[in-house]
């Protein structure tokens, strides 16, 4: 893949991270992968490898992948001239199967706490809005953007599931959820596991090599750690990161409560999609990447990946399933996943509305479906919404019909014990 082949030094490690609960009914795997993405189709020859050694059902199989840019991207398709290494590719399902198999081999009783905390010091919404009402991004020159402000909100929850031994009560596992593009490591030629590696190494120190962290990215799709209007030590910042967020999960030391009435359920649903038509915009690059140089819009590749298209023979739009799960894991406390990356403003209306006063939300799980933004976004202009193959795709109400498609899953499961 492309981050191997370039790479020239290691910060840090990348991993996959397994949990497996057991109800008495039936078991859940949940994976973190320290990947930037996971093709959906690659998504499926994981679950199907858990499945056979394991035995636990594809529907039951969630793989969040934790978005670092500085580890694999393994997308749906290839494109450009990416590199793909082959080899690394056909072993991931291998490896995940495998590491679902060593927490299932370790599994003992548990107890499940939950609690939320804030930390909005680090996420800021990339989207800036000009006095005309026009986006620019905030990755462009501070001298340019550093009076505007952003186009929208951002999400501080820091939702925390902590899995606890019942004989002596230290903790086994933590599940972190946070809304924040998981991208802060520099430079971009090294692997890192980005903020999330530090996190899940932060808390490895404080309680135990033997301590598993999640890092399930919640709705980030327009939210980095960008600060527009102060300089930031790149060298530094992901760690910095890491490190605040595990003091967020720290503080709720004491804090957390105890999961009611804990019993596993799973609604999943293939929600069909259809993929958005080329517009005019889509065929340049005005203020995305090359704010303050000429543009040819020859060199976009926006442009060029419409150029392919025409090549390819102009094929018409398709249709595409998106893999949506909701799992309860006790009375009012829920995850809920889709593929995407997903608007914050999309996620906030989906925990508003869930039936559950506890609601993770991870997105870039079971496969990719890039960017999701809000239809004010598409009106607006900006990075997001420009279509590029598994990148940016979807029509432009996707993000609507996943927010209905997640709560009617929610509602399916009911915030109490099904069946009571």
């Amino acid at each position: 893949f492309e981050a191997l082949v370039d790479a020239d030094r290691f910060l840090d490690d990348l991993f996959l991270h397994a949990l497996v609960l057991d109800d008495g009914e039936g078991e859940v795997a949940l994976v973190a992968a320290d990947l930037c993405q996971i093709g959906t189709a690659l998504y499926q020859e994981m679950a199907a490898a858990v499945e056979r050694r394991c035995g636990i059902g594809v529907e039951r199989c969630f793989v969040v992948s934790s978005h670092t840019h500085n580890g694999p991207a393994l997308s749906n398709i290839e494109i450009d001239d990416r590199v793909i290494a082959a080899d690394y590719v056909a072993l991931l399902p291998d490896w995940v199967a495998t590491t679902v198999a060593k927490a299932q081999e370790r599994k003992r009783p548990a107890r499940l706490e939950v609690g939320r905390g804030e930390n909005g010091r680090h996420a800021f919404n990339r989207r800036l809005r000009r006095p005309d009402g026009t986006i620019v991004m905030n990755w462009h020159d501070k001298r340019r953007i550093g009076e505007l402000d952003p186009a929208g909100p951002i999400d501080p929850e820091v939702a925390v599931l902590r899995v606890s031994a019942v004989d002596g009560g230290e903790p086994l596992a933590f599940v972190v959820n946070h809304a924040l593009h998981n991208n802060a490591a520099y430079p971009g030629t090294a692997i890192s596991a980005d903020f999330s590696g530090v996190l899940a190494e932060t808390l490895r120190r404080v309680y135990g090599p033997e301590v598993v962290t999640l890092f399930l990215p919640g709705a980030m799709g327009d939210v980095n750690w960008i600060d527009h209007r102060h300089d930031q030590d790149r060298a530094v910042l992901y760690e910095q990161i890491g490190i605040s967020l595990a003091g967020t999960v720290l503080a709720l030391e004491g804090a957390l409560a105890p999961v009611p009435d804990p019993a596993l359920a799973v609604e999943r649903a293939l929600l069909s999609v259809p993929e958005r038509p080329w517009d005019e915009r889509d065929l340049t690059e005005p203020d995305v990447f090359r704010l303050d140089q000429p543009q040819d819009p020859a060199r976009s590749p926006f442009y060029l990946a419409h150029h392919r298209w025409l090549a390819s023979g102009s094929p018409p739009p398709a249709s595409y399933d998106l893999d949506i799960r909701a799992l309860r894991l006790g009375e009012g406390v829920a995850l809920v996943t889709n593929q995407s990356e997903f608007f914050v403003e999309l996620g906030l209306e989906l925990k508003r509305r869930s039936p559950f006063p506890v609601t993770f939300l991870a997105t870039l799980t079971n496969g990719n479906a890039g960017y999701v933004p809000t239809q004010r976004a598409f009106a607006e202009g900006g990075y997001e919404v420009k279509k590029y193959p598994d990148n940016s795709f979807l029509a432009v109400d996707a993000g609507d019909r996943i927010v209905e498609a997640s709560l009617e899953l929610l509602a399916q499961l009911g915030p109490e014990r099904p069946g009571r």
